[in-house]
């Protein structure tokens, strides 16, 4: 049998030793230590917005690693239909290095390539977007990816667009009547949005005292659709449902109004309405009633006129 010798012995215990700190140091600097890869957050800023409004876009990109940069970072952002970049897109990126991003106005996707964040870092790109319909509109990320970390996850997020509300006006014409005298008085009742026609459009008008609709209304809707609108002969007041006014619209509203009383007729409408676009303005529009004129109708009447005036004009002279 072959007998170890005690310097072979202790030698081989310091060779273990030696490899074993050598096998901790590797795997302290191994290359082969796991990188995380990023993660991606995306928000609008502000909403709801209106058709045609503008919104910021938000990304942010983040590095979980706390000792390594992420290079190659990568993203794509389809965009749901009915939105695109604004035509003042102020496109921008903070911590990212010097990546690619060039969106241009009208742009119905984003594409940023080349970033590189910090470790622990977060990377922000931001561009302005405006939609061209209402609605709901979920926008999704493609998977944020990068070279060193691999490919992380998707970042949603949604704008809420609402349509812009009618507007009405109103006015009388003529504007200044004799008591009992009639006036055409006009709504103009117009939808702003360019895309979208507005529908269930209303509006009711107090008429204040003195003023009523004419014993011959000549009541009329023109660009409205198809709404109910059926003044009668001394009506105090109006009221206007069910209209439709196309995008880029105008709706016409007419009826013919008598006074009863003399002075200023104030008259302010009730907020106009409509079902998908919410509530509108008010219109304001004044009349003025004057005394009646004192008839003279015929040749009889100036000679009876006459006659007055000279007797008048004698009776002085006998007085005096």
């Amino acid at each position: 049998m072959r007998t170890i010798t005690p310097g072979i012995r202790i030698a081989g215990v310091l060779l273990a030793a030696v490899c074993l700190a050598m096998l901790d140091t590797a795997q302290a600097q191994s290359p082969l230590a796991v990188i995380a890869p990023p993660s991606i957050t995306k928000s609008f800023t502000p909403q709801p917005i209106i058709v045609g409004g503008v919104t910021t876009l938000v990304v942010h990109v983040t590095n979980p690693n706390a000792g390594t940069a992420l290079t190659g970072v990568a993203f794509t952002d389809p965009f749901p239909a009915g939105l695109s970049v604004a035509a003042n897109l102020n496109a921008a990126t903070s911590g990212c290095g010097a990546p690619t991003f060039a969106p241009a106005a009208g742009d119905t996707s984003l594409t940023f390539s080349g970033g590189t964040v910090a470790a622990s870092g977060t990377c922000t790109v931001t561009v302005d977007v405006t939609p061209s319909t209402s609605g709901t509109k979920v926008n999704t990320t493609g998977n944020v990816t990068s070279t060193n970390g691999g490919s992380g996850n998707t970042g949603t997020t949604t704008l809420t667009v609402i349509l812009q509300a009618p507007s009405i006006a109103k006015a009388f014409s003529p504007s200044s009547i004799s008591v009992g005298g009639v006036s055409t008085l006009t709504f103009t009742i117009t939808n702003p949005n360019a895309s979208t026609a507005l529908t269930g459009i209303a509006f009711t008008d107090a008429f204040p005292a003195g003023l009523n609709v004419a014993a011959t209304p000549n009541a009329t809707t023109t660009g409205c659709g198809a709404p109910t609108f059926a003044p009668a002969a001394g009506d105090t007041s109006l009221s206007f449902t069910g209209g439709t006014i196309a995008s880029n619209g105008t709706c016409t509203v007419t009826v013919d109004v008598t006074t009863t009383t003399v002075g200023s007729k104030v008259n302010t409408t009730g907020n106009v309405t409509s079902t998908n676009g919410g509530i509108g303005t008010t219109g304001t529009g004044t009349l003025t009633s004057t005394p009646p004129a004192i008839p003279i109708t015929s040749q009889w009447g100036l000679l009876l006129l006459a006659l007055l005036l000279a007797a008048a004009a004698a009776w002085r002279l006998n007085a005096s």
